[in-house]
């Protein structure tokens, strides 16, 4: 590999590794509510199904954002999601 090539590989290489630094700083400073969540992560999280969520996302139970063809959702969503069908017994 030319020289000049591999120093510019380098130089990139650790512009890369500084910004993704700073990514990690701001997601750390991102309140846990309003991080964003792939559907794989949810789906591992509520234990359902791709096609479940994405029948939720249809009837509209679960809150969703989307930013172009990428749907993510926020914690906060899920919790009152949760809340929203929670069934609560009394014992009277």
């Amino acid at each position: 590999m030319d020289y000049e090539v591999k120093l510019e590989l380098q130089r990139q290489n650790k512009s890369l590794v500084k910004l993704l630094k700073k990514v990690e700083i701001i997601e750390k400073k991102i309140e846990p509510e309003t991080q964003l969540l792939d559907g794989t992560e949810v789906c591992k999280q509520l234990l359902i199904s791709e096609r479940t969520l994405a029948q939720w996302r249809k009837d509209k139970v679960i809150d969703f954002v989307k930013i172009g063809n990428v749907v993510r959702y926020t914690q906060n969503s899920i919790e009152e999601m949760i809340k929203y069908h929670e069934v609560k017994f009394s014992y009277s």
